[in-house]
């Protein structure tokens, strides 16, 4: 009979199975040509921070392990201490607990913010004391890590229920297990568990800003401390239409003797989409074709609706449509008029003949009256605003004197002549720069106290 032929397809076939026995785990086979049958965790793989409480080394057979020498290391704090046991065929090495240093009190097998771990097992004997195969195999323990896929930090909201989607990589949510804190508005507030891996729903939140936080838990309800275990976000619940600001409406709603070159301004409380739709057309007429530009670099929306040259003497109706603000609430549909400057004839859109007469007669006199007179006030205005400006910042230099001993003391006094400032604001008696300088002076006061 003839083998030569099947000789070298055999050993090839021999080197095929058991090619990945050598790839999983470095292993000497014992003189007899036993091998290990399978390492945990296996060669070369990732785990779970706490998915793991001891190692082991399955022979298939039954192990003697009172000579065993087993070295644990660790990529980052060398070498780990721990216990070999064995359980049946397998050769064990049990983990002590460390704290990882991440300073949350917390003991761990594995360390959660990862590692790259080296193991050998040697010496082990079977039961009548005949050596079998080292083992040397290593494995990553993953980084835990919460992500968050919606909302997103900043987003504004136009409902009170929040729905928010995560995944978590490297911590498996569990019933007893590793799971999830979350709260709102700060930390250890309004918290509530979560022991799977649906959306979170935070439900009732008042109008205004809220900061959101998820963090990954230990069975122990321990925050695992990593940087990535975290998320700390801010939305805000916006459910009130946007409206326009009435003070800065040009032209004024019903204005008489607007120049012919007057471009219409329209300023929001709060930043608008761009798609809104804006639209002027004489009494009874189609509406003109115009520009419109948006200026968001404050805290609302500016629109500015240019349609060049307007016919005099002519009633405009301008349509304000389609507003919505960032989080998605409508402002209803608004409609107002104006009426352009009469430059011909004498007979002016609001003035009597008796009037148009004076006027026409004496304009420069008036003209000139008139811009003394606003500059006095002006004048005295700005001298008024001024000395209320130094007034309250020596008012902030007095109390920082008097009470920077006691930090509670001086934040509600500070506070209380924060309002004051504010309301002085609100009646216009001082304006934004001079509100903002009061404002830096207290702020500044409270940071360095």
């Amino acid at each position: 009979m003839r083998f030569g032929p099947a000789i070298p397809l055999c050993a090839a076939l021999m080197v095929t199975l058991l090619l990945p026995l050598v790839q999983i785990v470095e292993a000497s086979a014992s003189s007899d040509g036993r091998s290990i049958i399978d390492t945990y965790p296996v060669h070369e793989t990732t785990v779970e921070w706490h998915a793991v409480d001891y190692l082991w080394v399955d022979y298939g057979e039954t192990v003697d392990v009172s000579s065993a020498v087993v070295t644990v290391n660790s990529d980052r704090f060398g070498s780990l201490d721990g216990s070999v046991a064995r359980s049946g065929t397998k050769a064990e090495f049990h983990l002590e607990d460390r704290h990882c240093d991440l300073g949350q009190g917390l003991m761990f097998k594995l360390c959660p913010d990862g590692e790259s771990i080296t193991a050998s097992f040697t010496n082990i004997l079977d039961d009548e004391g005949g050596d079998l195969p080292d083992a040397v195999f290593n494995f990553d323990v993953g980084v835990v890590r919460l992500i968050v896929t919606s909302h997103q930090d900043g987003d504004i909201i136009n409902s009170s229920t929040i729905e928010v989607v995560f995944r978590a990589e490297n911590h498996t949510i569990e019933p007893s297990g590793p799971h999830l804190h979350y709260m709102y508005d700060e930390i250890g507030a309004n918290t509530k568990l979560q022991y799977k891996s649906d959306p979170i729903i935070y439900s009732e939140l008042t109008e205004g800003l809220h900061p959101l936080i998820i963090d990954m838990r230990s069975s122990s309800h321990k925050w695992l401390g990593t940087p990535d275990s975290r998320i700390f976000m801010e939305v805000t619940i916006d459910k009130t239409a946007p409206f326009i600001l009435g003070e800065q409406l040009r032209p004024k709603e019903s204005a008489q003797g607007i120049a012919t070159n007057t471009s219409l301004q329209i300023a929001f409380n709060e930043r608008v989409s761009e798609s809104l739709q804006v639209s002027l057309s004489p009494l009874n007429g189609t509406a003109l074709n115009c520009s419109l530009t948006f200026d968001h670099s404050g805290v609302g929306t500016t629109v500015t609706h240019d349609c060049g040259i307007l016919q005099q003497a002519t009633t405009y109706i301008v349509s304000i449509s389609a507003v919505t603000d960032v989080a998605g609430n409508s402002m209803n549909d608004h409609s107002y008029s104006f009426s352009t400057l009469n430059l011909e004839g004498n007979e002016p859109i609001s003035q009597s003949n008796e009037d148009e007469g004076f006027l026409l007669r004496y304009w420069e006199i008036f003209a000139t009256l008139v811009a003394a007179i606003v500059t006095l006030v002006g004048w005295m205005i700005v001298r008024r605003q001024k000395a209320n400006v130094r007034r309250f910042l020596t008012m902030v230099e007095q109390r920082v004197a008097e009470l920077g001993h006691n930090i509670t003391a001086l934040d509600e006094s500070l506070s209380t002549l924060r309002d004051e400032v504010r309301q002085l604001y609100n009646k216009g008696t001082l304006n934004e720069n001079q509100l903002m300088l009061i404002e830096q002076k207290i702020d500044t006061a409270l940071t360095e106290t």
